[in-house]
């Protein structure tokens, strides 16, 4: 079982193509393989792992448990949340009035709302240096027109858009966390004066001060760069947070802990 528990880690430290959501089935996935003894120590490598609320939150509501009936709760708990929130994120998406959208990266959130929207028209950056191009271009071309834009061209897709739109890693009181890249694209919204959604489930909402010191290697003609894999993005560029339990216009520091203790409260095993 060590080793299995050991494997699943490495599968996490190690993937560089997914966000929020996939890391939470696969931290519930691994927390349903530890027993309650070797919960901590468990718990202290999963926050480890990467700069996620989704990890820290999941962690919050593990270290209450008491014991291994408690832990099995628990996890079943935070699974039957987060089937519900992704329901529940699916009514709020349809209500949404746009058709045309600049984005970057993969995203399930951003999937939902094209799956589950009318979007005629999707202008996916590449999103260097991260790897989840071929994975948001296959994805979401099953549901929508996808065109690939490069980088440097936002300004000028983005005046063909309706909205920018982008998912999230994590929200907080003052900023956003996502794929390097966003801040660049969501401030060239801002300029051009064009709305910026994000989307995202609550138990993506956290209260500490994520460390964003997670560099990927990038090489060019033979040259080496360590560029951060994530980025924050000022709270006050977002004009609607999309979440399962609300759309909520200009977002506010109370927003995020509303969306937060939503989460916590109907998780933690009491």
């Amino acid at each position: 079982m060590k080793k299995i528990i050991e494997k699943s880690i490495e599968v996490m430290e190690n993937d560089l193509n997914h966000g929020s959501s996939w890391y939470m089935d696969k931290a519930l996935e691994l927390l349903s393989l530890v027993e309650f003894k070797d919960l901590k120590n468990v718990i202290d490598r999963v926050i480890s792992i990467r700069p996620m609320a989704t990890l820290s939150n999941i962690a919050e509501v593990i270290s209450k448990v008491k014991n291994d009936y408690e832990l099995k709760v628990a996890i079943n708990r935070l699974k039957k949340y987060k089937s519900n929130a992704n329901k529940s994120l699916k009514t709020y998406l349809k209500n949404l009035k746009i058709k045309v959208f600049v984005t970057i990266s993969f995203s399930s959130a951003v999937l939902s709302l094209i799956k589950n929207s009318k979007i005629d028209t999707v202008y996916l950056m590449e999103s260097k240096p991260g790897n989840e191009l071929d994975k948001a271009f296959t994805e979401y071309s099953k549901y929508s027109n996808v065109y690939i834009i490069p980088d440097s061209s936002i300004c000028f897709f983005i005046q063909k858009s309706d909205a920018v739109v982008t998912g999230s890693d994590g929200i907080y009181k003052e900023y956003i966390v996502n794929k390097i890249g966003t801040k660049t694209l969501v401030e060239c919204a801002t300029n051009l004066k064009h709305p910026v959604y994000a989307i995202c489930e609550s138990y993506k909402a956290g209260i500490e001060s994520p460390s964003l010191d997670y560099f990927i290697d990038y090489t060019t003609f033979e040259k080496t760069l360590k560029i951060p894999l994530f980025e924050k993005v000022e709270l006050k560029k977002i004009n609607y947070l999309v979440t399962n339990i609300g759309i909520y216009k200009n977002p506010k520091n109370s927003t995020i802990s509303e969306i937060r203790n939503d989460f916590i409260r109907n998780n933690v095993v009491v």
